[in-house]
């Protein structure tokens, strides 16, 4: 059953509930055009240039640099999800730009417990869903690439803790 379809400022989420218990969190990137758009930004920053500098080595440099910062994402996630799975545990699944998939499973014997917690970058402070395990002293964190709003993280957190991967919470 799909609870909720929302699109967010450059995200989509799905929430998908199962009778069995299991829940599934996903967010995806939107695509607004975004080839057409950097190449439109490519050519108007470009013309500015060359006008202003007069130098065409400079904007051929300026050019080959926004090439390279769009194909450069290749790197980065496309589509993530967080599956509660009862029984199992609680399952990391990550899509890249470029057609990779990676897949995680934590136990839910390793699972000490979830976190909402808060990092300040520059001038922003912003929210992060952590999952803390026993046999790792790093915490976990999924949905890092894709900023994710306070509310979507504090529901993805009621639905881990109200889950039967928890069994208890250390903090």
């Amino acid at each position: 059953v799909q609870l909720l379809m929302v699109s967010r400022k450059g995200y989509r989420v799905v929430e998908n509930a199962f009778g069995n218990g299991e829940y599934r969190f996903t967010v995806e990137r939107l695509e607004t055009n975004e080839v057409m758009t950097h190449l439109i930004q490519t050519i108007v920053v470009c013309t500015i240039l060359y006008v202003v500098t007069d130098q065409l080595f400079l904007v051929v440099l300026v050019a080959i640099y926004q090439v390279y910062s769009y194909t450069s994402r290749q790197g980065r996630i496309r589509q993530e999800t967080l599956m509660i799975l009862p029984g199992f545990g609680i399952q990391l699944e990550k899509r890249y730009y470029d057609g990779r998939e990676c897949c995680k499973l934590f136990a839910s014997d390793d699972l000490k417990g979830c976190i909402i917690n808060e990092g300040i970058h520059f001038f922003r402070i912003v929210s992060y869903l952590g999952l803390v395990l026993q046999s790792d002293p790093n915490l976990v964190l999924p949905f890092v690439e894709i900023e994710l709003s306070l509310e979507d993280i504090r529901t993805c957190y009621q639905n881990i803790m109200n889950s039967s991967v928890m069994q208890s919470s250390y903090i």
